[in-house]
């Protein structure tokens, strides 16, 4: 079944609308294109949108699977982050134990994108490691959904941000 991966600049702040549009393009994926795994990494603002999404979509949609990908090694901390981990998987690629710095980082998202035929962005600056993992995506002909790109034919009419999702995902 198809996959998608999720990536988005980690220190920027996302406002309710495009919360809104990450749900719905996920949950478009879902139900038109039949994604039914997702991964996420877990390095700042918009990996945790992309969790508590995914932990709304798997009370939702639960024959979906979601893997965290992660760089480094996984420690103590990284499990008592503010929401917790309610995925299936947390994957470690051992392959690139001899990677260092932020190319690890550029790898790990490298075997994410090859991973998926669908990626996710929230990409409007040209640097950073989501910048560098848009243009891998690009280069490898996936699909491609940026919440910035203002492309919503696809799945704009397919509104699925009810007053429930509102709970889970709180006006800032």
């Amino acid at each position: 079944m198809p996959a998608c991966a999720l990536f988005g600049h980690a220190d920027e702040t996302y406002t309710r609308e495009q919360r809104k549009t990450v749900m719905n393009i996920m949950m478009y994926l879902i139900s038109y294109h039949h994604v039914d795994h997702f991964y996420i990494r877990n390095r700042g603002n918009f990996d945790e949108l992309a969790l508590v999404a995914l932990n709304f979509l798997a009370i939702t949609s639960p024959h979906i699977k979601t893997t965290l990908v992660m760089s480094n090694m996984p420690t103590k901390q990284d499990f008592l982050k503010p929401n917790v981990w309610r995925g299936d998987f947390i994957a470690y690629p051992t392959s690139l134990l001899s990677a260092k710095g932020k190319n690890i980082i550029n790898e790990t998202n490298k075997r994410i994108i090859e991973a998926c035929q669908y990626v996710i962005f929230a990409v409007k600056r040209n640097r950073g490691g989501a910048y560098n993992a848009y243009r891998y995506a690009l280069k490898k002909n996936k699909n491609i959904f940026n919440i910035y790109s203002g492309d919503k034919s696809a799945y704009d009419s397919y509104d699925f941000y009810s007053d429930f999702l509102e709970e889970i995902i709180p006006r800032k």
